[in-house]
């Protein structure tokens, strides 16, 4: 229970977007948005009343997104996101709670994905990604790359042989910060290889 006093957070969202096709196989969209939070969760010192409404924030970016399908059966996706946040607490004795920190979540963000099909029965996509850094959780900024080779014997049926986070063994991605303790839990992500069995019906 948060207390009687704890009001619910509000936000005012504001997005403004294009989206053309170039040709039959090639298309961009562009989408900007803008929002604003009021009375952001906070927590605080008092052990009575450790909660309360004491932060605004705004956060504005970009997001942009295109597709050209070079091939009848090949496909190349791009993708990026620029994201900034910027935070306002009443007191400095006081924190907001879920994730409000502009360093805590990454600035930028870039994916590229070539999707291909290798006869009719097989597709090979290959995804690399990279992700900005959060300083505020001190985890550094990387790039990793994710295979898939997948074969459908049947339409309703695929088998994949999948290769997650291929260009390291492992690195972090998030750390969680409790906001009544304090007490940071932190996430490494490691080199995985897999087979998946998909059947849709």
């Amino acid at each position: 229970r948060l207390g009687d006093d704890v009001r619910a957070e509000n936000v005012d969202a504001y997005e403004l977007g294009h989206r053309r096709f170039v040709t039959r196989d090639l298309w961009y969209d562009i989408a900007t948005f803008y929002n604003v939070y009021r009375h952001l969760l906070t927590t605080g010192p008092s052990p009575l009343s450790p909660f309360s409404n004491r932060a605004d924030a705004r956060t504005y970016g970009i997001e942009i997104a295109t597709r050209w399908q070079a091939t009848p059966s090949w496909r190349l996706d791009a993708a990026y996101t620029y994201l900034q946040m910027e935070v306002v607490v009443e007191a400095a004795n006081l924190t907001a709670a879920v994730g409000a920190n502009r360093q805590e979540n990454p600035h930028h963000q870039v994916a590229l994905r070539s999707a291909y099909d290798i006869g009719r029965n097989f597709e090979f996509d290959a995804t690399l990604r990279f992700v900005d850094e959060l300083p505020a959780l001190n985890v550094p900024a990387y790039t990793t790359m994710d295979l898939a080779l997948g074969w459908h014997p049947w339409p309703a049926v695929e088998l994949a042989l999948v290769g997650q986070n291929l260009l390291d063994s492992h690195h972090p991605e998030q750390r969680l910060v409790n906001p009544t303790t304090g007490v940071v839990t932190g996430t490494e992500v490691q080199r995985g290889i897999y087979t998946k069995l998909t059947w849709r019906f």
